[in-house]
């Protein structure tokens, strides 16, 4: 199942046939912050808003919009990740700007 936002929102693709798992590649470098990628993708993948449930709730966007920000214009050798329940799903934002949603409780 591929999900996709015609008006310049992520590409959402599931990964996993089997199960709610689900990828969605952020461009650092494009003009949507990292925060609001992420909400879009949530929304896309539990076909709802999520203005109900602001992600502020669950993290700062801006402290997510900063963390894996390129220090002094280099994103080489950036690595870690951070993840946080959000929309009912696990989000998983990797440093390269995978996001990864999943269920809450993987077994």
């Amino acid at each position: 199942m591929v999900v996709a936002d015609t008006e310049g929102g992520p590409e959402v693709i599931r990964v996993d046939p089997d199960g709610d798992v689900y990828r969605v590649r952020h461009e650092f470098d494009g003009p949507t912050a990292l925060s609001t990628t992420v909400i879009l993708a949530v929304e896309s993948v539990t076909e709802r808003s999520m203005a109900e449930m602001p992600l502020y709730e669950v993290i700062d966007p801006e402290c997510l919009d900063g963390l894996f920000q390129p220090i002094g214009g280099h994103r080489e050798g950036m690595r870690g990740h951070v993840e946080f329940p959000y929309g009912g799903y696990l989000v998983r934002v990797d440093a390269d700007g995978e996001i990864l949603i999943g269920p809450l409780d993987p077994s």
